[in-house]
């Protein structure tokens, strides 16, 4: 009964608007536990994301120099390692400059609007809502820019075909004319507006849609899988996918997934209140990109084994770990963790153990030139020391690794509890904040601070249920 009531106030919670992350994560993880946990509600596992939490907050990393888009910043936890202490964490980070901090030429836009008018848009004047969000995008872009709009309801129509945007006023009278009726047709709406876009589609561009939606897909394809699939042709040619949910009634994992495939933000409001600011925020996105097309390879010795990532989707082959990472816009920070262990067989230890971190990327504000960086770091053995080592010597890795485990420890308590095992689900959390306070004993930091609010909250909600729990 508590899955259940639980699982039915997550629906709900799920409606809040997300304030949007550092480094281009939408932050609905973070949105969504700092509400649910006061609640003493836990969301379903495959809503919590750890590099979402791991990202939400800014980064203290090397800035980019002059001449570069973007920055990676490597460091070691502590660069020794013994037979005491067996493991070591590598913090990968990555920079942009501040919009406007350098004289790079911002890159036109090619972009497509695809809109939900389905029935349910007239609720709360939802159509309204959504008109002054679009005119006030369409007030953002430049004559040059590539503009069209299209829409959906039991089927779909493109009413602003692709081209430059001009004096605007064809596109104001196109936007006004949005009224609402029928069914929801997502698949059809997404490809029309992938069609537009790639009708002029330009490695010079910047080429982008925006699909915004209050419904889940009942016309026409209602198969995620397959509404994925469709788009990811379009997708694979370059053409950035971003998403807005709006209202209760969405699939959240279809509009994350369509996203993710398309590099995008991804946004979930509980009305539509905030749609304006999140188009405002589209638009300031699409015009500060810095690198596209970011791709992440580090490669470890024999004498290490990966024993943990926190976050993301990696493919992991052998020694090799590879990471397809988001589109980096201006003002971003973003890290990500491996933490290495000694391989077992390790009888003969060298002094050094190397690890090569190579990224690549495509230099937007060098009109899409390719640069790849390829760097070496080295983990030293260090038998002399003879004692146990402290793998959090640098401050800030130690201050990610961190949040990185009581995010990743809600991951685990949610995925016990929805499978039933809701005392090994409390002590996942109750080991974890003790863990924290054994490395912050007097803990002030503001990001720490949040992060460990919110998984005592959750213990308090278990302490709680347990009181209340009537006897067998």
């Amino acid at each position: 009964m508590l899955k259940k009531t639980l699982f039915v106030c997550f629906a709900l919670l799920s409606l809040c608007a997300y304030v949007r992350a550092q480094g281009g994560y939408s932050s609905a993880s973070m949105g969504l536990s700092r509400e649910a946990s006061g609640l003493g509600i836990i969301p379903p596992p495959d809503a919590i994301r750890v590099e979402e939490y791991l990202n939400y907050h800014k980064h203290q990393l090397s800035m980019p120099e002059k001449g570069q888009a973007a920055r990676m910043d490597l460091r070691w936890g502590c660069d020794k390692i013994n037979s005491f202490s067996s493991e070591a964490v590598l913090q990968i980070g990555f920079t942009t400059l501040p919009q406007n901090a350098d004289n790079s030429v911002i890159p036109p836009l090619n972009i497509g609007l695809v809109v939900d008018k389905s029935g349910s848009m007239n609720d709360f004047r939802k159509i309204h809502k959504v008109r002054e969000a679009l005119l006030s995008f369409l007030e953002g872009l430049r004559p040059d820019d590539i503009f069209s709009i299209s829409v959906f309801d039991n089927d779909s129509q493109v009413i602003f075909p692709s081209q430059k945007v001009g004096n605007k006023n064809t596109a104001r009278i196109a936007i006004e004319s949005i009224a609402a009726n029928g069914a929801t047709n997502i698949n059809s709406g997404l490809l029309d507006g992938l069609k537009q876009v790639e009708k002029k589609l330009d490695p010079k561009y910047t080429n982008a849609v925006i699909l915004l939606t209050d419904g889940i897909a009942n016309q026409g394809e209602a198969d995620p899988e397959k509404i994925l699939q469709n788009a990811a042709q379009y997708l694979d040619k370059g053409i950035i996918l971003s998403t807005i949910g709006v209202g209760r009634d969405l699939n959240h994992g279809m509009l994350r997934n369509l996203a993710k495939k398309g590099k995008g933000q991804v946004h979930f409001l509980a009305d539509s209140a905030d749609v304006k600011k999140v188009f405002v925020q589209e638009l300031e996105a699409l015009l500060s990109p810095k690198a596209r097309n970011v791709s992440l390879s580090i490669e470890n010795s024999t004498d290490l084994s990966i024993q943990d990532i926190y976050g993301y989707e990696p493919r992991i082959d052998q020694n090799r770990v590879t990471f397809e990472l988001d589109n980096m816009n201006a003002g971003l920070t973003q890290v990500l963790l491996i933490k290495y262990s000694l391989a077992n067989n390790l009888s003969n230890p060298p002094v050094s153990i190397p690890v090569t971190v190579t990224w690549s990327y495509d230099d937007i504000t060098q009109s899409g030139k390719k640069i790849t960086e390829k760097r070496e770091l080295l983990l030293h053995y260090a038998p002399q020391e003879g004692r146990k080592l402290n793998m959090l010597l640098d401050p800030e890795v130690r201050k990610n690794y961190s949040i990185a485990l009581m995010a990743q420890s809600i991951k685990q308590m949610a995925k016990m509890h929805y499978e039933g095992k809701t005392e090994q689900a409390e002590d996942c959390i109750d080991i974890t904040i003790g863990q924290i306070k054994s490395l912050f004993p007097a803990y002030r930091d503001p990001d720490l601070t949040r992060m460990l609010h919110i998984i005592e909250r959750y213990a308090s909600a278990f302490d709680q249920y347990r009181m209340t729990k009537p006897l067998d």
